[in-house]
């Protein structure tokens, strides 16, 4: 008898176990094809992607707007980070300082833009040749319906980029941070891109 007893006791401990393992289970977020965040806050996808065609490697300091067009992104997200890539024949870049902002129209943050850090944050980086750099996460409400721009001011480029196909890119060759400014003098090279990835936390 008090085998039997036993016996039904372990299967119920069991069953408690399984039950809340399932329920444990259930609560965690998966969205397809994407990355959850640390603790479910949100989950990572992509926006942009591009695969590069060319380099800007020259060694030249530059700032750079890099434009997202409205409506590139599936969903809108409270988090983004950028990812950079170093050329392939130069001896990489140095990133000084990083922003995102919403540009309606042109080469102006319609007001004072975000800093994106990197190396866990700190506003310049290296990135070194043909190689990947990510920024860190940055809190950032991005709204697909809006048309974002992401500067960045290099003292030495040297980067993998798109030359046809992407957001387009405005720049100028002034030795001054302009990455704040709200309506910089530049120029524009339609279709080129700088930024190779973009990825919203939703």
């Amino acid at each position: 008898m008090k085998r039997f007893l036993f016996l039904i006791l372990v299967l119920l401990f069991a069953s408690s176990l399984h039950a809340q393992w399932q329920e444990a289970r259930m609560s965690l977020p998966f969205v397809a094809g994407s990355v959850a965040a640390a603790g479910g806050a949100c989950t990572w996808y992509d926006c942009v992607v591009y695969t590069p065609n060319g380099a800007l490697s020259d060694g030249a300091t530059r700032n750079w707007r890099n434009i997202i067009p409205a409506n590139t992104c599936a969903d809108s997200g409270t988090k983004i980070r950028i990812t950079v890539k170093g050329g392939v024949a130069g001896a990489g870049a140095n990133i000084q300082a990083s922003t995102i902002g919403i540009m309606t129209s042109g080469d102006v943050f319609d007001a004072a833009p975000t800093a994106i850090k990197w190396d866990s944050g700190s506003a310049s980086t290296t990135v070194a040749q043909d190689t990947e750099k990510v920024s860190d996460d940055t809190t950032y409400t991005l709204t697909k319906t809006n048309r974002h721009g992401i500067h960045i001011y290099t003292t030495d480029r040297d980067f993998a980029i798109m030359t046809s196909g992407a957001g387009g890119l405005y720049y100028d060759a002034t030795a001054s941070d302009e990455s704040a400014t709200l309506d910089p003098a530049t120029s524009e090279a339609a279709g080129e891109g700088i930024v190779i990835k973009l990825e919203v936390c939703k």
